[in-house]
């Protein structure tokens, strides 16, 4: 545990859930914050672990309110929380973003299942598709059965 010197990011907020990057030269941040070292991220940002500085290349839309909860599945950031839209489409606690830094990145996935607000989540790869188990925020250790849903169609 010895702290870095080097990774000192502002943000302006509240960060609520941090999820490495796979090159393990980055780090995917979320939560309630609208700035970062003094730039406009909204809500999500990926900072380069060695510099704490952001990478440009990952650039979503405006999120609506704060994510809690995100997961990296082949290729695809899964993003819950308190949020309605992202940029101008409606996308209400459970979204996905194009990870990584190529061309398209932080783009926003297909539309996702109507939520309440389900803003705990798990995402469980499979054959078929891939798995969603959410939960609600009232009781975040209960299952939410309008999320639980397997899209079967192949992540890629």
């Amino acid at each position: 545990g010895k702290i870095d010197n080097n990774f000192l990011p502002t943000v302006n907020g509240e960060v609520t859930t941090v999820l490495p990057h796979p090159d393990g030269n980055k780090v995917y941040v979320a939560g309630a914050f609208s700035r970062v070292n003094g730039d406009v991220h909204s809500r999500i940002v990926l900072l380069n672990l060695a510099t704490g500085q952001a990478v440009n290349a990952f650039d979503p839309p405006t999120i609506s309110a704060e994510i809690t909860s995100m997961k990296l599945s082949k290729g695809r950031l899964f993003i819950g929380g308190d949020f309605a839209t992202i940029g101008t489409e409606n996308r209400r606690a459970l979204a996905t973003l194009a990870g990584g830094e190529a061309g398209g990145a932080g783009r926003l996935g297909q539309p996702s299942p109507e939520l309440g607000s389900a803003v705990r989540f798990r995402v469980s790869p499979m054959a078929t598709g891939t798995t969603l188990t959410g939960a609600s925020p009232a009781n975040p250790r209960a299952p939410a059965p309008a999320l639980d849903r397997s899209m079967q169609r192949p992540l890629t």
